[in-house]
């Protein structure tokens, strides 16, 4: 590996790519917006009403959908406009339970602002879709984890301990 990834390499009098400093990283325009203000309506027309808020907040919060699915009324402080993310929803095997989690880094835990656009859904969604102090912002059709099959438009069936037991398509 040292002769491969060295200055000179295998081929003698040819400089080695690799060791050529930025090669093989190309530029990319940086995106400043996800998407326009029309596309956002359009989901938000189309979307189930108790998800968003959770849209939103996926949006203009930056959360990841385990961050999201794992939060509870306690990690929402609508009068300080801050979200207190503390874990994530882990997944065990291909169909598996859903379980709490920390979240992908120690620099996951974190306090997210609420954006002015963001906290009259959020505190909508706290008023319609109320769970209890510890209950799920945005639990499933059965009151646990929501599962990310559900956006696909698959129904979703769990056992007691969350995990997958039937999944079909809407109208089979």
């Amino acid at each position: 590996m040292t002769e491969a990834t060295g200055a000179h390499g295998p081929l003698v009098g040819r400089i080695n790519p690799f060791a050529i400093r930025g090669a093989g990283s190309g530029s990319s325009r940086q995106r400043t917006e996800l998407i326009t203000a029309t596309e956002l309506e359009v989901i938000r027309a189309a979307i189930r009403p108790e998800w968003e808020a959770m849209i939103l907040m996926a949006l203009r919060c930056g959360l990841r959908f385990g961050e999201l699915t794992a939060l509870r009324r306690s990690d929402i402080d609508l009068d300080r406009k801050v979200i207190r993310v503390r874990r994530a929803v882990g997944v065990a095997g291909q169909g598996g339970a859903r379980y709490e989690k920390a979240p992908k880094s120690a620099a996951g835990i974190r306090h997210q602002r609420i954006p002015d656009a963001v906290a009259p859904a959020a505190r909508s969604h706290l008023r319609t879709y109320f769970t209890g102090r510890d209950g799920l912002l945005f639990p499933g059709p059965q009151g646990g984890f929501l599962y990310s099959s559900v956006f696909n438009g698959a129904a979703q069936q769990t056992d007691n301990s969350g995990k997958l037991i039937r999944r079909a398509r809407p109208g089979t």
